[in-house]
């Protein structure tokens, strides 16, 4: 593995061993379905949002 896929492969594995983002493994292959990792973005972007600020409209900024 290049380092940047070594990276990849631990946070999966963190996000795999902490429940977070849930599995199949079938014939020692890993699989994810594709709404479970859609919902693992979704909350990540929401958790992401709410621990960070919120963009200005500089439109309306500018008008006060």
């Amino acid at each position: 593995y290049s380092s940047a896929a070594s990276d990849v492969y631990k946070r999966q594995q963190y996000y795999r061993s902490s429940g977070k983002l849930p599995f199949h493994k079938i014939s020692g292959k890993v699989y994810y379905k594709s709404s479970d990792v859609h919902e693992f973005i979704r909350k990540s972007f929401e958790e992401d949002s709410s621990t960070t600020a919120k963009p200005v409209d500089v439109d309306e900024q500018s008008s006060q």
